[in-house]
């Protein structure tokens, strides 16, 4: 028996997860739990493989740049959507504090982007 651990930065990534794998119908698969992590970086869902001879984490947090470059991408060409402005707004505490387009959009107060700017 093995413990598999998928770790997401949202609850939405995890919401959508645990859809993913409701239509799996495998009995060697069974869920343990999920929830926010201690360090109150992400979120973890984790479950059982009676079939596994091995413990897996698969850490999704590590595709947050590629994310954050999408998510400018679409600001550029001017077609990004509610749903992205709020997962912006989720990830905010990890873009770059240079980065004043994102920490725009992403909601970060005037005056941390001022703070950051050097224009107090």
């Amino acid at each position: 028996m093995s413990e598999i651990t998928h770790i997401f930065v949202t609850e939405d990534e995890v919401d959508a997860f645990m859809k993913g794998v409701e239509w799996v119908n495998d009995s060697a698969i069974e869920l343990s739990g999920y929830g926010p992590l201690d360090d109150g970086h992400g979120y973890a869902v984790v479950y059982e493989d009676a079939d596994g001879d091995e413990d897996v984490t698969h850490d999704y947090r590590k595709d947050i740049p590629a994310r954050l470059a999408y998510l400018r991408g679409e600001i550029e060409a001017e077609r990004i959507s509610y749903s992205e402005i709020a997962e912006l707004q989720l990830l905010a505490k990890y873009i770059d504090p240079g980065d004043m387009v994102l920490r725009q959009w992403a909601g970060i107060p005037e005056s941390e982007l001022r703070a950051l700017d050097g224009n107090r």
